[in-house]
């Protein structure tokens, strides 16, 4: 048996700002933050769920000299907000059956099915 190839992960502490679900522009967003940057994922919590492991993480990246959320991003725009219940984890993929790959980077420099 292969150890696990990828790791489904969610934004800590940020959930959609309308209906539970991730809009596409909160997805286009998201991407053209984290996309083509230096990030660090910072795990806050992790669960084997079966055979892929979870995690809820904050995507930090640098940005002339200062470090910036990811997740802060999307709530500035009005896509996401604070979680009442930080660390609760949300689907970042429009479908939560959809999980991207942990080097694919949809779940903040990690896939992410449900953040």
């Amino acid at each position: 048996e292969l150890p696990a190839q990828s790791v489904r992960c969610s934004l800590y502490g940020v959930v959609p700002s309308e209906s539970g679900a991730w809009s596409e522009k909160a997805l286009e967003l998201f991407q053209s933050t984290v996309e083509g940057a230096e990030a660090s994922l910072i795990v806050h919590e992790y669960q084997q769920e079966g055979v892929v492991p979870r995690c809820a993480v904050t995507v930090d990246l640098e940005e002339d000299g200062h470090v910036l959320d990811a997740g802060s991003v999307l709530v500035a725009d009005g896509l996401a907000e604070v979680s009442r219940q930080l660390g609760q984890p949300t689907a970042l993929a429009a479908d939560s059956e959809e999980a991207p790959a942990a080097d694919s980077e949809e779940a903040p420099a990690a896939d992410s099915e449900e953040a």
